[in-house]
């Protein structure tokens, strides 16, 4: 397939305001295809939808004034903890809701006088439960503790618009992506002190070209950054070395138009969320390609703008996306099995 031009990429961009997805999961058509020892099969299959407090509380569930308070409008980041509780950023709310699905309850988190969310964008969850939050709006990073009291913020002197964050609990670190400073910049965990700046690109005449969209960190203490528009992932070590990249402009699988987050599982598989295809892709630690899932947006129910990924325990896939009434999480089930021995194609090659 061919490379996609940047007035190709733009008139893309046109075609996102379809309907959103359904809450009957059912209805939700997804492509999903996994080489395993050469053979395809389905590797993920959609399993909820939540955008309110009614999707909990199950059918019949009416919206009041206060469940208003609690609807997604304009997620972007979300994490999930190990009670598979799902933590959304969501500046349209201006708070990060908290949905229980065990529980069927929701909440808000929006900060104190001291330390209030404006436009919360990034979130990771840090040691001793701590979820670290970004502040598009008001540029910083707030930290609120397992209860949901923010406790404390950092980064006001250095980050401009703070989007993704990753953290890094083996060796301390949280890493937050600026858009407008193009750059990752690094900061200790325990005293909020800066580290490192990652990731500035500039071309031939000087300029920053590369957007960190998404950080993920693996197993090994290797950050990944999601350069929206280079269409590439690049890799860094612990001691912020340039490893190595993947990913090019296009439609094929392992090539990206527009990737927006990134996941990384307990086996350093790469899960990448593209809002332009609105499609999610699964590979290996070095881009070759593993799985590919594609929901293009081309008829109802599918999604419109993915803007945020993770992962639970179980390996279950959460994507935040966005629809012009608001926004939703899809629930996906595993992706691919723990242990697989999984194979696929390289990018650019079409599966068989």
């Amino acid at each position: 397939m061919r490379n996609l031009s940047p007035a190709a990429v733009a008139a893309l961009i046109g075609t996102l305001c379809l309907p959103a997805a359904p809450k009957d999961p059912s209805r939700v058509t997804t492509t999903a295809r996994t080489v395993t020892e050469g053979k395809t099969s389905t590797a993920i299959r959609p399993l909820a939808a939540i955008s309110s407090p009614e999707d909990l509380a199950g059918s019949g569930a009416r919206p009041t004034a206060a469940s208003k308070q609690l609807r997604l409008v304009k997620p972007f980041g979300i994490a999930v903890d190990d009670a598979r509780r799902m933590f959304v950023a969501d500046p349209g709310q201006g708070a990060v809701l908290v949905y229980d699905r065990q529980a069927r309850t929701a909440v808000r988190w929006t900060g104190n006088a001291k330390y209030p969310l404006l436009g919360p964008a990034g979130l990771a969850f840090g040691s001793a439960g701590r979820l670290f939050v970004s502040d598009s709006y008001r540029p910083r990073v707030v930290v609120f503790d397992k209860s949901g009291s923010a406790i404390a913020s950092f980064g006001e002197d250095q980050l401009k618009r703070p989007g993704a964050v990753a953290v890094d609990a083996n060796r301390g670190r949280v890493y937050v992506a600026d858009v407008m400073l193009r750059q990752v910049l690094s900061f200790d965990e325990r005293t909020f002190a800066k580290g490192k700046t990652l990731g500035e690109v500039r071309d031939a005449a000087g300029s920053r070209r590369s957007v960190p969209a998404g950080l993920g960190v693996n197993s090994r203490g290797q950050l990944y950054v999601v350069d929206r528009v280079n269409c590439r992932v690049q890799i860094y070590d612990p001691d912020g070395s340039g490893v190595s990249s993947f990913g090019t402009l296009c439609m094929e699988p392992g090539e990206f138009a527009r990737p927006s987050s990134i996941a990384i599982d307990d086996e350093d598989h790469v899960y990448i969320a593209d809002a332009e295809l609105g499609s999610l892709q699964v590979l290996s630690a070095d881009g070759r390609n593993v799985l590919f899932a594609a929901s293009l947006g081309r008829g109802p129910g599918l999604s419109v703008l993915r803007t945020g990924i993770a992962l639970d325990g179980d390996r279950r896939v959460y994507l935040a996306q966005q629809t012009p009434d608001g926004g939703s999480i899809q629930i996906f089930d595993k992706v691919p099995e723990r242990g697989a021995q999984l194979r696929g194609t390289s990018p650019g090659q079409t599966q068989r």
